[in-house]
């Protein structure tokens, strides 16, 4: 029997979220679509990854219960944020990753 793939739960206001630190970054362009859900990795891992005109973000489902704050937090120092946030140029000074 195939296991199951793992799904993403959808983070409520995740995509105003990730605009938000787009702007706070101070990066230049379009800011692109943003799909970001929980997913259930079996640390606090989070991950960034780009097609195209779409960012999917994924935060540690462990964060499902946390206040905002530190979900906003978690999404600002992705390990992606260091790679591929520089990709739009954003204020390197502002980035706290």
């Amino acid at each position: 029997m195939k296991a199951t793939p793992a799904k993403g739960v959808p983070v409520p206001g995740g995509d105003r979220l990730l605009q938000r630190i787009f702007t706070r970054l101070g990066c230049q362009g379009r800011p692109p679509h943003f799909v970001v859900e929980f997913y259930p990795y079996a640390n606090l891992t989070h991950t960034v990854r780009f097609t195209r005109d779409t960012a999917r973000v994924r935060l540690s489902d462990l964060l499902r219960n946390a206040p905002i704050e530190i979900v906003d937090a978690a999404a600002a120092t992705s390990p992606g944020c260091t790679t591929t946030w520089p990709a739009f140029r954003c204020r390197a000074s502002s980035m706290r990753c």
